[in-house]
């Protein structure tokens, strides 16, 4: 029995607001508090005084244990990280202390005894460097002791050195009778921008470090025992302070805390995305693909929502298709879930697919029937004339094999140097991404972690190329992960063969195993802001009034328009041709929804005749076949 259409649209916006209310608030402190364990919290948001309070005060293992600053340097009540520094997931008015005097200013907490013998531990705060490289030794803070010749002191404690530009996490284990240890060096970011730095004690047995939210750092320990006695617990210097050593740090800490166990990688991911995310959705105006429309200079957009049977991925923009090859004995999986309301992307059309590319089946692959222009084939801007100066590349990957894979962009035949303006997965847990300009000079990436292995999971990539100041940029997710200038290049991109996806154009060279949905060309820079808009507007509630497919708010000629120009169309349709109850087909069922939702437009008591007529044409249409059904 066919549900009616009131009913099922009447269920998809109750769905939709459903979904819309699941997306959990990403607020750092919430995030850190409501985590099992948590020891110790010195969120430093004092504006006044010489005391850091300890937000939990009731544990096992230190109390109540409060923060003493001294030295001479040392100014509270300065901003910490902000949403106006990119993190949203902190309040506006965060405060942080900055440290100035790098041989005595120091915090120094009240109790430090409990932890000893700890086998499992997590240490975590945020850091800024006044300078970069800093003036001396910057020190992060943690356990220490005070031995008789100074070495050995740092029982579970980070510090950066300024001549190596790393930072240095430590630990020092006892059984009781005999001392172990390790540490490591790994590059700190350099910049003066605010990082934040986790360290885990697992199982006495490894020790690993965390930047900004990703794994930087695992050494084992040669015999698992817990945690030397310490005499101290300090931040911002090392803990011979007392001798006016120059160890301290200038710059700031924020949200220093401990938690009794090892937290796991996904853990630290949850409490990184809280400080950078917004409550999700609340950024954008518009679900996704009326963002990608609103934000101008959208020159392409292969949206990959075709289902089984076709060789054609349709460019609902430009017209600029893209074909697929070799598919005999190499299928490409088509209509494959994408992100959707219902996977936690309420932004994004319900029942979205995307295309599947599988490794090793690599014979098959997909190029654009124009690549070597950007838009209208025969029309775009041309790469052999020199006009693509400022280019965005755009879209949704999902990972499925554990090995390297080209992804899409534009690319040349030849061996070395024919990757343009590209995308390409070395492992399954990382992105790299090429840009080469006409003068054969070239800028690359480095390997860029967007998943832990195995576990892969949809992401938003986002390439951009401003020819103007020579820089490439990639955002993963909304944020930035690459910023670099190639002082060397011409502004102009080099001329390419063709636009492919899923498999390098040499042969079968680094085929794809993963997941490619909503490609998008823009023929200009995309800001920062506008691409976090974009990622953002895939959890913008897509609640629509049914009807509307341009989404203006009203239901008339317009919309009636659009759906006429795909009457009956069955590929690569979505609300904004017509298809309003989402099943992939534009037919008398949205017609009637259409008809039951219409509006005056602007105003007047009716619409214009011709849209009557064709209104009246697709309502009598749907009418006749719904009396045949009901004779027969």
């Amino acid at each position: 029995m066919r549900i009616a259409v009131g009913m099922r649209l009447t269920a998809f916006v109750v769905a939709m607001i459903a979904i819309s209310g699941m997306i959990a608030k990403a607020d750092y402190v919430e995030t850190l508090t409501g985590m099992s364990d948590l020891i110790s919290y010195w969120d430093l948001n004092e504006a006044s005084g010489i005391t850091a309070a300890d937000q939990i005060t009731t544990d096992m293992t230190d109390g109540d244990n409060p923060g003493f600053y001294s030295g001479f340097g040392i100014t509270v009540g300065q901003a910490g990280p902000r949403p106006a520094d990119g993190f949203r997931g902190f309040a506006d008015t965060n405060n942080a202390p900055l440290f100035s005097d790098p041989y005595y200013d120091v915090l120094q907490m009240a109790s430090y005894a409990g932890y000893e013998g700890k086998t499992d531990l997590t240490l975590m705060g945020w850091m800024r460097f006044s300078s970069m490289p800093p003036a001396v030794t910057g020190h992060f803070g943690g356990l220490e002791r005070i031995t008789p010749d100074g070495s050995n002191r740092y029982v579970f404690a980070a510090h950066h050195y300024e001549d190596r530009e790393d930072m240095r996490p430590r630990v020092r284990v006892t059984d009781g009778l005999n001392e172990g240890g390790t540490y490591n060096a790994f590059p700190w970011p350099v910049d003066t921008n605010w990082h934040f730095f986790v360290m885990t004690l697992e199982s006495g047995a490894t020790l690993r470090s965390y930047v900004d939210g990703y794994l930087v750092d695992e050494n084992p320990i040669a015999q698992p025992m817990g945690l030397v006695q310490p005499t101290g617990l300090v931040f911002g210097h090392d803990i011979d302070f007392y001798y006016g050593i120059a160890r301290g740090m200038t710059g700031q800490l924020d949200e220093l805390a401990f938690v009794d166990r090892a937290i796991s990688a996904g853990e630290v991911q949850q409490l990184w995305k809280a400080a950078v995310y917004s409550t999700l959705g609340t950024t954008a105006t518009a679900p996704y693909r009326d963002t990608l429309t609103n934000l101008g200079g959208l020159r392409n957009h292969w949206r990959l929502d075709e289902a089984s049977g076709t060789d054609t991925l349709v460019d609902s923009v430009a017209g600029n298709h893209i074909t697929l090859h070799n598919l005999s004995g190499f299928d490409v999986n088509l209509g494959q879930a994408a992100p959707q309301p219902g996977s936690g992307f309420p932004g994004m059309p319900a029942g979205n697919r995307s295309t599947q590319f599988i490794y090793p089946d690599g014979e098959n692959y997909g190029v654009s029937q124009d690549g070597g222009v950007v838009g209208a084939p025969g029309t775009g801007l041309s790469f052999a004339g020199g006009e693509v100066t400022a280019l965005t590349m755009s879209f949704w990957f999902k990972n499925h094999y554990d090995g390297n894979g080209y992804i899409a962009g534009f690319e040349r035949s030849s061996e070395t140097d024919r990757y343009i303006f590209t995308m390409y997965s070395p492992t399954g847990t990382e992105v790299k991404f090429y840009v080469l300009s006409d003068n054969e000079m070239s800028l690359a990436t480095d390997p860029i972690t967007i998943d832990s292995e195995g576990d892969y999971t949809w992401h938003h990539l986002v390439q951009v190329w401003d020819g103007t100041e020579r820089r490439l940029q990639v955002y993963v997710d909304g944020l930035e992960r690459w910023n670099e200038v190639g002082i060397m290049m011409n502004s102009a991109l080099a001329v390419p063969d063709g636009f492919y996806i899923g498999r390098d154009q040499l042969g079968d060279t680094r085929s794809l195993g993963g997941f490619i949905d909503e490609i998008s060309l823009f023929d200009r820079a995309l800001s920062a802001e506008e691409v976090y808009e974009l990622f953002d507007s895939a959890y913008y509630p897509n609640v629509r009034t049914p009807g509307d497919a341009n989404n203006d708010g009203v239901v008339n000629k317009d919309d009636a328009a659009r759906l006429a120009a795909h009457w009956l169309f069955t590929s690569g349709v979505g609300w904004e041709e017509g298809d309003f109850n989402d099943d992939g087909r534009v037919d008398d069922l949205d017609a009637s929804i259409l008809a039951a939702n219409w509006t005056p437009d602007g105003g007047e008591a009716v619409p214009e005749p011709s849209a009557l007529g064709l209104l009246a044409g697709l309502v009598i249409c749907f009418g006749v076949r719904r009396m045949r059904r009901r004779r027969l």
